[in-house]
Formats: structure tokens, sequence, C-alpha cells
């Protein structure tokens, strides 16, 4: 409910609504796998009578999504309109397509590093993800894009992708030499299929 964050002299603060509440679980269903999902209008008890769903997976409901009734959040003395989710977490697990195996957390320290990949402007930001992922291999626990630049001191037509790489083995501490060299093999990736170079991030 209320303002999803604080306003300040760059931003306007968004907020909350039904629609927002509802991108929140698509998303969330979409990063699980879940396929075939639709979403319900129905009258359902404490929800408002026009502003809520129950949600689908291939005709099995796994949610329902809404706006809280006037009448509860009177009750809760809420101080302004509150949306709220609720998902059945076996069924989304029965419906998942991508998700049918699990790792145990590892018990070893990830190892960061920040790589800023120099590539052609018109280069989709996918092309360079795989690349990143085939390089990092095994090792690899996770990848994020935190900055995308171009302009001065880039020359025209190129852009920079940064990237912050997690390293993480199951089995053992990793040395700073296995992650230098899964470094070199990205580098050397991107170098000899989208032409790229790299910068200080």
């Amino acid at each position: 409910m209320g303002s999803m964050w604080d306003e300040g002299w760059n931003v306007d603060g968004l907020e909350s609504d039904f629609f927002l509440c509802k991108g929140i679980v698509e998303n969330l269903i979409e990063r699980l796998d879940v396929q075939e999902v639709i979403f319900k209008p129905a009258k359902l008890e404490q929800f408002h009578p026009t502003r809520a769903a129950v949600i689908e997976a291939g005709g099995a409901q796994i949610g329902i999504v809404g706006e809280i009734s006037a009448s509860l959040a009177g009750e809760m003395e809420l101080p302004g309109r509150a949306y709220a989710f609720e998902l059945d977490f076996d069924a989304l697990m029965e419906k998942s397509v991508g998700m049918k195996t699990y790792k145990s957390i590892s018990r070893y320290p990830a190892v960061t590093r920040d790589l800023a990949v120099v590539v052609a402007e018109e280069t989709p930001y996918r092309q360079v993800e795989e690349l990143l992922v085939e390089g990092a291999g095994d090792l690899l626990e996770s990848l994020s894009l935190f900055d995308v630049y171009s302009g001065p001191p880039l020359i025209a037509g190129r852009k920079s992708l940064a990237f912050s790489i997690i390293f993480r083995s199951h089995e053992r501490t990793l040395r700073d030499q296995e992650v230098d060299e899964r470094l070199g093999s990205i580098r050397s990736l991107l170098e000899s299929k989208l032409d790229a170079r790299f910068r200080d991030t």
C-alpha cells in the first residue's frame, strides 16, 4: 500500500494499485516459469467486489490477488487502499516448468567481480549475457546488469554494459586464479564473438 518509494528531486512516488500488485505477481510467476496463467475476475471475501481475481495455471487455481475491502481496511485501521495476494506454493511448484530441481546452499564463500563490456550500440543484451554465462561455466552463481552507458569517452556507436558476476563452488573455496581464468574465458568469448572491449568499472 502507499508509495512504492519515497519522492525525491528526481523521482515521483509510484502509488500502489491493483495493477501494480498484479504486475508483481505476474513477474514472480514468470520467474518461476509457470505456464498458461490467467487472472479471472472474481468476487472474493475480504476483497473489493470489482478489484479481485483468482489466479489459475493450466486450469488449476494457484492463488488470489486483489484490493482489500473497505470494511476490512477499516477494521485494520489502514491509512489508505491496500492490496494483497496469496499464492499456493505447492501448486506453483507443480505447475513450474523450470524449477523441478533444487540446489543446497553452498557453505563456501562467493567471489564477486565487476566487468564493463563495451560493444556495438545495436548488440542485444541477451547476446552479451549468453556469452558471459558460457564463459563463466559451472562456477557462475549469478550475474546482474547494474549500469548501461554511452557517450564520451566511448566512441560513437558503442555502449558499455557493466555486470556484477558472482562465482561460487559447492565443493571448495575458490582461488583467485580460478576466477581470473573464468574471467579470461569470458573476455575471449566476448572479444571473438562481439568484438568487445573492456573498461574499468
